[in-house]
């Protein structure tokens, strides 16, 4: 875990959010990871005031306004103060302990994804902010998990005691902010080309327990195959009349074109893909809003 320039950006960003870092936790003692030149660009986002060339990233969090710095971790490996293992549910007493939680790239690593995420939300202050900062894409074994935008969309919600506030992508040097699912009317997916990261700023607004029922994903929230009925009972959906129209052609196809001349099938595959390639870019705009090279000139 640590602190790079675009997790440092998102932090201050997150602060012209309205994040108060009073008193904040980090899920890891964050070493700094930066450059000779990104630690002077650092130092010019924090005034000039700022000795950067320091191994671990409490001085920053003390200039966001930090008086009071916990890291949680597992051991007391790089020195935590607090010891928890997030695969285990949370202790009472770090029940909404902090102002600020911030996981810089912990619950990739962590198995019990539910009760880690879990322990996170119920660490956090009513009114105050959980910060994450995740792989999302082209880091396939740098940890269990890579995480998409609407995971968090669907679990970070007023039904679990928090709101998004705030989401970004990072990809090379270019941010973008993902639409909620229900937004776009689609899943909000993409393929990228370089090492992707997501950036998450959810306010706690009510202290509800979080996941007592389970997340679905947007696009099977709304076409489920079974709609329960009020005695327990369920319905067969029907998929609407122009579904089942475009499904009886495509049906059509397969059958009778494809099966007399299968080689037309291969320009349709090509097509799809090219479609499909054109289609989950971080460039198309029915899914994301580009914001540029830096998040703090907006």
């Amino acid at each position: 875990m640590g602190l790079d320039i675009r997790t440092a950006e998102f932090l201050l960003h997150a602060k012209k959010l309205g994040a108060d870092y009073s008193n904040v936790a980090t899920l890891g003692h964050q070493r700094v990871m930066l450059s000779l030149s990104e630690r002077h660009l650092m130092s010019q986002w924090l005034g000039g005031k700022e000795d950067c060339n320091q191994e671990y990233a409490d001085f920053f969090l003390k200039a966001l306004g930090a008086t009071q710095f916990n890291a949680i971790d597992a051991s007391r490996y790089e020195g935590a103060q607090i010891i928890h293992n997030l695969n285990a549910e949370l202790p009472s007493d770090l029940h909404q302990r902090f102002s600020v939680l911030i996981d810089g790239g912990t619950l990739e690593h962590v198995f019990d994804i539910r009760t880690a995420l879990k322990s996170c939300m119920q660490m956090v202050k009513v009114g105050g902010h959980l910060v994450i900062c995740q792989m999302a894409n082209n880091c396939m074994g740098h940890g269990f998990y890579q995480f998409s935008p609407e995971f968090f969309y669907c679990t970070l919600t007023p039904e679990n005691g928090y709101r998004v506030k705030f989401m970004a992508l990072s990809e090379s040097d270019r941010w973008y902010e993902p639409l909620p699912p229900q937004q776009a009317g689609e899943r909000v997916q993409a393929r990228t080309t370089a090492e992707t990261l997501i950036y998450v700023l959810a306010e706690r607004i009510s202290d509800v327990e979080p996941f007592t029922t389970s997340p679905h994903q947007s696009d099977y929230e709304s076409n489920l195959d079974v709609v329960a009925g009020a005695n327990g009972a369920g319905k067969s959906a029907t998929p609407s009349g122009l579904k089942a129209f475009r499904k009886k052609l495509g049906d059509i196809k397969r059958r009778h074109v494809y099966g007399a001349f299968p080689w037309l099938s291969k320009f349709e595959e090509n097509y799809s893909r090219y479609r499909l390639y054109r289609h989950d870019r971080l460039s198309n705009a029915r899914r994301f809003r580009p914001i540029g090279k830096r998040l703090l000139a907006n």
